[in-house]
């Protein structure tokens, strides 16, 4: 009951479909008594001028007609019809079976004889003849009661018809509300274009007005902190490459030995601090740039130019890497998404994978789905680590190798602009150690490259 009304406090449709059965409900009850009593007072009135026929038809049989049932002719079968017209003697005797005194006056009276009520219609002839006319007040009052049933039952009938319409009809005038917000909920993070407010009911419009200013005000704070982005990305690279060169330059100079040990450790720090810039700056960019160009982007080119720049890593480590298996398809990433989502996962497999080890890159595809995956020797990742990889800076419990911690924070966020997912198993079920990164993404048909 609790959740029934915390819904109807909520919804818009429940409350308004409520309201109107209620007051449907309640017309409904008073029209239909309105219209049972006065079908069942039609009915009496029906009833009391049939009796009254049945006597003025008496009345016009000669003087002496016996109106009792000859002997020998049975009783009508149909209870309904039965009407006892008898006569009533004028000198104080009487001969109706309904026991009825002689000085009953004219007109009509409800009688109560052995048990049972009669409905009886009293007239006096001109001759001074006098007839009683009566029927059964039950009979009378079934045939009334399925009468007035008969004129109430179609407003029943149209009243749930009504309830049901009702009930359609503002669920059909609220559509556009619901195709709005399912519209909206289907957006990804960075499309941000207004809605339609001339879809909706005029009295959602200033909502959804509201709605696309606020949209507006976004797109527009996106826009400078991209803008942001990329000053900062120049700015910060510019002292950044130069400090390298200078340290590069210094190497060249004489100096001693403990000098030499010192600069060393600088040099590192400043390839690992470079690196880590670049890394910000990509999970930046991956987290406020929309997520893709119209056409997409192919797979294998990408492939490609990422084994050539990660091929003098691969090197050093005695790694080697090579493509298993390639499909040509497109990807609704830009070329700069799509190349930093597959060198993060190759450079993760180099990086922790063993020196002397293998690397194995391959591209599958359905009619849906492109599902990439890179495939390595290292140690893998335990199955409690494979949700909280995702978290930037986040490194797990016994890497010794250095990075940044925002790899797959990126690939993750690449991943979520398309939709798509990102999964880690591990290589073989016979082989302990190994790991089988899989990012399935959408792809993309044809007709929406067209």
């Amino acid at each position: 009951m609790d959740g029934f009304q915390a819904r109807l406090s909520s919804s818009l449709r429940l409350q308004l479909s409520c309201v109107l059965a209620a007051v449907m409900f309640v017309a409904a009850i008073a029209a239909g008594t309105f219209s049972f009593i006065t079908a069942l007072r039609s009915a009496n009135d029906l009833q009391d001028d049939t009796l009254r026929e049945i006597a003025a038809l008496a009345l016009r049989l000669p003087a002496g007609t016996s109106l009792a049932r000859p002997a020998g002719m049975p009783a009508s079968r149909n209870r309904d019809a039965r009407v006892l017209v008898d006569t009533l003697g004028g000198d104080g005797s009487r001969s109706s079976p309904l026991a009825l005194p002689a000085q009953i006056p004219d007109g009509f009276s409800t009688r109560d004889v052995a048990g049972t009520g009669y409905r009886v219609l009293v007239q006096t002839f001109a001759d001074g003849r006098r007839i009683a006319v009566a029927q059964e007040t039950d009979l009378r009052d079934d045939a009334a009661q399925d009468s007035a049933v008969r004129t109430v039952l179609p407003l029943v009938i149209l009243t749930f018809v009504l309830l049901v319409a009702v009930t359609v009809s503002v669920s059909k005038v609220l559509a556009p509300v619901t195709a709005a917000a399912q519209e909206l909920d289907a957006r990804d993070q960075h499309d941000l274009s207004p809605l339609n407010d001339q879809a909706v009911p005029i009295e959602v419009r200033p909502f959804v007005v509201a709605l696309n200013r606020l949209l507006g005000r976004l797109a527009a704070t996106l826009a400078v902190e991209r803008r942001f982005i990329a000053d900062a990305a120049h700015e910060l690279r510019t002292p950044m490459t130069a400090i390298a060169l200078q340290a590069e330059r210094l190497g060249a100079a004489p100096m001693p030995d403990e000098a030499k040990a010192r600069l060393a450790v600088l040099h590192q720090g400043i390839v690992r601090g470079t690196a880590l810039l670049d890394q910000l700056l990509s999970l930046a960019r991956a987290r406020l740039q929309p997520s893709a160009e119209r056409h997409g982007t192919s797979v294998r080119p990408a492939l490609r130019r990422v084994l050539e720049d990660m091929l003098t890593m691969a090197e050093a480590r005695n790694v080697d890497i090579g493509i298993a298996e390639e499909a040509d398809v497109r990807v609704p990433l830009s070329e700069a998404d799509l190349y930093v989502l597959i060198k993060n996962l190759v450079d993760n497999a180099i990086r922790y994978g063993p020196a002397g080890g293998r690397v194995d890159l391959a591209v599958c595809a359905d009619v849906e789905h492109v599902v990439i995956e890179v495939v390595d020797e290292g140690p893998g990742i335990a199955d409690d680590e494979r949700e909280r990889v995702f978290a930037p800076f986040y490194r797990g419990a016994g890497q010794d190798q250095s990075g940044t911690g925002l790899g797959l924070a990126i690939v993750a966020s690449i991943v979520d602009k398309c939709g798509g997912k990102v999964a880690f198993h591990r290589r073989d079920e016979q082989t302990p150690g190994g790991l089988r990164a899989q990012v399935a993404l959408p792809r993309l048909t044809s007709r929406q490259q067209a």
